[in-house]
């Protein structure tokens, strides 16, 4: 999709709404993607910001030509080697072999890596500039935004920051900015694209945040390589990322389970009475049957986690145990969780459950409950206070956000 952005700026990406997986398979795109490049038509120079993935490239040139003829690109900015951004650089570069590509001290060692080409590289740091004739580039290193070679690029004049991975969605929708969405789930897919990509990196986003608004640059659009650009709410969008960057949790609780015989989805039911009686605000899910990036989402802003499994070779069910991986390798925090199952031969789920989510650095604040084959009225009953005592456990915690992730 061809947009003028700004006085000689353009959007040239690719709209990729049926794509469904992202990052091999480990992320859900129910709503597309899109790849975002941006083209920058000055006086002394010609500059494309990003380019797409490989199987895009010829689109890409497309909307490239409708614009200039892409022999004159005279740098071409690559702000994150990963193949979704990075993937058509070798197309572009055998279409302007003198074309500069621009990158961070860490982009220096993922391009040739990607790429096994041994071309030149203008290797930048954060206050960096480039004049391109009416405006100036200035880079920003956003290292571990992401990746260690991620950085930004400020455009100045129109005032854009092109982000590259930060503060994207995975959201391939006709509309370009965040003020045309009229789906309702833009703040959703923001959410979840941070948690299941960026959540890892708090810190590090703390401390770029803080780094960047000390450059003093002005910003009237901030333009993702995902997703829409935002417009309407910049302010909304840096302060949800300063709260996702501390943890900061909702009262909220997400209750998630898997079952083979019907007797953890009964301790889940009683459980989930019990939250209702505290009206504590909770949303459900059978791992088997659910999106296991959107449950991670959720999870993220959640204040509690009640994870269910029956005992299954001496274990919990491998989606718990995956679902558990997740949560430990993308650093989730300010969780408690609660663990519950049925057993029959051997009781090891829920002492599974709570070790590993202890070993994850989250609060276990009460013992999980468990019951022999199949749940006895008083076992359901037992599962009831659960819930009861695991809602109140949660809702003496602070940090309440709303729903959509904005406060």
């Amino acid at each position: 999709m061809i947009r003028q952005i700004a006085p000689n700026l353009y959007s040239v990406g690719v709209v990729a709404g049926d794509l469904r997986v992202f990052h091999g398979h480990e992320m859900s795109t129910p709503r597309g993607t899109s790849f975002n490049s941006y083209l920058l038509v000055d006086e002394k120079e010609t500059v494309l910001v990003d380019t797409v993935g490989e199987e895009y490239v010829s689109e890409l040139l497309d909307h490239i030509r409708a614009i200039v003829d892409p022999a004159k690109i005279t740098a071409i900015v690559s702000n994150h080697a990963e193949p979704d951004h990075g993937g058509g650089l070798a197309d572009l570069k055998s279409l302007v072999p003198n074309a500069t590509i621009i990158c961070s001290n860490r982009g220096a060692e993922s391009i040739p890596g990607y790429h096994h080409r041994d071309w030149p590289l203008r290797v930048v740091k954060t206050g960096d500039t480039l004049d391109t004739g009416r405006t100036k580039l200035t880079f920003f290193m956003a290292s571990m935004c992401h990746w260690p070679d991620s950085m930004m690029v400020h455009v100045g004049g129109p005032d854009v920051l092109l982000s590259n991975d930060a503060f994207g969605q995975h959201y391939g929708l006709p509309a370009r900015y965040d003020d045309e969405d009229r789906s309702g789930q833009l703040w959703f897919e923001a959410e979840k694209y941070y948690a299941n990509i960026i959540a890892p990196f708090g810190r590090n986003v703390l401390a770029r945040l803080d780094e960047f608004a000390a450059l003093g640059l002005p910003v009237n659009l901030i333009a993702p390589s995902h997703g829409l650009i935002w417009r309407r709410g910049i302010a909304d969008i840096l302060a949800a990322y300063r709260r996702w960057a501390n943890y900061e949790t909702a009262k909220r609780v997400v209750l998630a389970y898997d079952t083979m015989y019907e007797s953890t989805r009964r301790l889940a039911d009683a459980i989930a009475d019990g939250l209702a009686d505290e009206a504590v605000p909770f949303n459900r899910y059978h791992l088997a049957v659910s999106d296991r990036s959107d449950v991670l989402a959720d999870i993220f802003g959640s204040r509690g986690l009640l994870l269910g499994s029956p005992t299954w070779q001496g274990a919990c069910l491998p989606t718990v145990a995956s679902l558990l991986d997740s949560i430990k390798a993308l650093k989730f925090k300010n969780i408690s969780v609660g663990a519950f199952g049925s057993y029959g031969w051997q009781k090891a789920a829920v002492q599974m459950i709570e070790q590993r989510a202890a070993d994850a650095g989250l609060a276990v604040p009460l013992p999980g409950v468990a019951c022999p084959w199949r749940p006895r009225p008083a076992d359901l009953e037992a599962a009831r206070t659960f819930g009861r005592d695991f809602a109140r456990a949660v809702s003496v915690s602070s940090s309440p956000l709303s729903l959509d992730g904005r406060g």
